[in-house]
Parts: C-alpha cells; sequence; structure tokens
C-alpha cells in the first residue's frame, strides 16, 4: 500500500510506537494527579518536555503539549489577538483558524475572496481596511 494521506497523520516510527507504548504500561496516571501514577506521568511529561526544548534550542518553559491541532491553532491565535493582531484568511480556511477569531473578535477577522482555482486573489488585499498588529 502507498499511503498519501501524510497531511492528516504519518506512520510513527517503531521506536516511537515502543516508547509510547512503554509510557502507556508504565505510567498511564492522570499527570495532574497527586498520587504515585500521577507524578509518574508528571514526570515523563516533564522528560519529554526537556527534550522536545533541546531539539529546538529553547528552554524547557517554552514548550506546551497540546491534545491536538485545534487547541493549538487556538492558543497560537490567542496569543496574537490580544497582542492586537488582525486575522487575514479565506472563507475556505479550517474553523479551527476561523472560530477563535469569529467568536472573540469578529471585527479583526478579514476575508480574502478565492478564484475559481482556489488561489487567494491578492489583489484584494488593496481593499482591506488597514489592520491593526503588534
Amino acid at each position: 500500500m502507498i499511503y498519501l494521506d501524510n497531511n492528516a497523520t504519518t506512520q510513527p516510527l517503531p521506536e516511537v510506537v515502543s516508547a509510547v507504548a512503554n509510557i502507556l504500561e508504565r505510567c498511564w496516571g492522570n499527570p495532574s494527579s497527586p498520587h504515585i501514577l500521577g507524578q509518574m506521568a508528571s514526570e515523563q511529561i516533564e522528560i519529554a518536555r526537556n527534550q522536545v526544548a533541546a531539539l529546538l534550542g529553547s528552554e524547557p518553559a517554552e514548550i506546551t503539549f497540546t491534545s491536538g491541532a485545534t487547541e493549538a491553532n487556538e492558543a497560537v491565535l490567542k496569543h496574537f489577538a490580544i497582542c492586537g493582531y488582525d486575522l487575514i484568511t479565506s472563507e475556505a480556511e479550517h474553523p479551527s483558524i476561523t472560530s477563535f477569531y469569529q467568536t472573540n473578535f469578529p471585527s479583526k477577522i478579514h476575508y480574502i475572496p478565492l478564484d475559481e482555482d482556489g488561489k487567494w486573489e491578492l489583489e484584494k488585499l488593496d481593499k482591506l481596511p488597514k489592520v491593526g498588529g503588534g
């Protein structure tokens, strides 16, 4: 089989499957709970946070794990919205991008039309109101 939907998900490497299975077998507790399983799970999350930070050359405090793309998108967009940035997007954008602004900052979301090929009509950018940011 040839899998061509890696945009949605990608087959993990065998060593990743093994590491995840190992953690799920040993440390399956709620990492927010004070009992021993929770403490073990919390410790593993901090180990992972430190490993990711080392790979990225950042500080562990700069690493935030989310449950998935929707939560991650909202976290990033919330940051930019609070900093005063407008969102320029298209009507075809995924709701995980547009819904936060639509719900919380509807006057700060601006849509660029798409042409018949689904490409942004960039010449319409000039017709947008001057948008704020930063």
